[in-house]
């Protein structure tokens, strides 16, 4: 009998940043079939895999919720925030 998904890291390199910059998104899973991760909703990276990242670049300011969704047997999920302010010119 295997526990659910394992996630051991979920991390983002910003907290906050300027519009039109990007993050760098890492991710480490154990007991796995894969990964999902959503921004606000909307899927940016669709069965991934264990262990891995991706660079993310928000669409404009705005608060942005980033969800880990490791699956397998059953699902695991762990969030976190980012900020994009508007850059003053």
């Amino acid at each position: 009998h295997r526990g659910g998904p394992d996630i051991d890291e979920f991390s983002v390199d910003r907290k906050a940043i300027g519009a039109g910059q990007c993050v760098r998104l890492r991710w480490r899973t154990g007991d796995t079939d894969g990964v999902n991760i959503y921004r606000s909703g909307q899927t940016i990276v669709s069965r991934g895999d264990d262990d891995g990242s991706t660079e993310d670049c928000p669409p404009g300011p705005g608060v942005y919720d980033y969800v880990l969704e490791a699956f397998g047997n059953g699902t695991n999920r762990q969030s976190l925030t980012v900020e994009v302010v508007r850059m003053e010119r």
